[in-house]
């Protein structure tokens, strides 16, 4: 995100919105965290070669479907607050 972006997220044209773009973002990176834990898991196992890429295109399609609608929501949020004002 540049500074210009994240002023828009943060700045003086986000009153209201600071706290549930924190706790989405919050939940986001919880996810994340718990899935690349979950991938260290995985390689550090005894698990067979063939096995190991099977779980792990199934952990990235499970991370991917849970994380989905957070990034959804803070998508529309975005394109809510950054579209154009309609002409006078």
């Amino acid at each position: 995100m540049s500074d210009g972006e994240t002023s828009f997220w943060f700045g003086e044209y986000s009153t209201g919105l600071n706290a549930p773009i924190k706790d989405v973002l919050h939940k986001i990176c919880d996810m994340d965290l718990r899935h690349e834990v979950a991938l260290l898991n995985l390689d550090n196992s005894n698990i067979d070669r063939n096995s190991k890429e099977h779980f792990k295109q199934t952990l990235e399609s499970e991370h991917q479907v849970k994380r989905r609608p957070y990034v959804d929501f803070l998508n529309a949020l975005w394109r809510q607050y950054n579209h154009p004002p309609f002409p006078a």
